[in-house]
């Protein structure tokens, strides 16, 4: 049985990386969109502090790390965001960048609620124009992740004469410090 959209926001598909530190020239621009992102964890450092005769000890936090995040995108001609970051980071000429991570809901602002096949859900006069998939979608989460850098680049997918897959380049970052926000309904 189908799950109701009204009860099921969140979906994992539905989701945009925008490089929001303002330097010029951007990088990560919207038009190419990524096929995948993972999210940073907060992982919590506890250190114990033995009390006097008590045989427990306390348990207090002694700091925090956030794991790195990879972002997956496929290649394409006219592309090297991924590159041009990683290679002047290596040269030490491009600061860190402040990255925002938006999740969408499944609800639509011109409809109620949009079905597993969005767009097909529309009449055929309403198609979203390519590249504005995302304009009619209400936000329902973000992470926005400061001060990244990149740690890995991978240009494509290993070279298989037999496969006839996408080749997907992969950009893993360090990320210092992330924070979460409830942004939708």
């Amino acid at each position: 049985m189908a799950r109701s959209p009204i009860n099921d926001f969140l979906q994992v598909g539905r989701f945009h990386v925008i490089d929001v530190s303002f330097t010029i020239p951007p990088i990560l621009l919207p038009i190419f969109g990524f096929r995948g992102c993972s999210l940073p964890e907060l992982n919590i450092n506890m250190r114990e502090i033995p009390e006097g005769n008590y045989e427990y000890p306390s348990k207090v936090v002694s700091g925090a790390t956030v794991s790195n995040i990879t972002l997956t995108q496929g290649v394409s001609l006219f592309n090297s965001d991924f590159w041009d970051w990683a290679r002047k980071t290596v040269v030490g000429n491009k600061p860190a960048k402040d990255l925002l991570i938006v999740q969408f809901t499944r609800m639509g602002t011109s409809q109620n609620a949009l079905g597993p096949n969005d767009d097909a859900d529309l009449p055929t006069g309403n198609q979203i124009p390519p590249g504005l998939e995302y304009a009619s979608r209400i936000p329902g989460r973000a992470w926005s992740c400061k001060r990244c850098r990149p740690t890995r680049y991978k240009p494509g997918t290993d070279f298989d004469g037999m496969s006839q897959e996408v080749s997907i380049a992969e950009l893993d970052l360090v990320v210092e410090e992330f924070e979460e926000f409830n942004v939708g309904i």
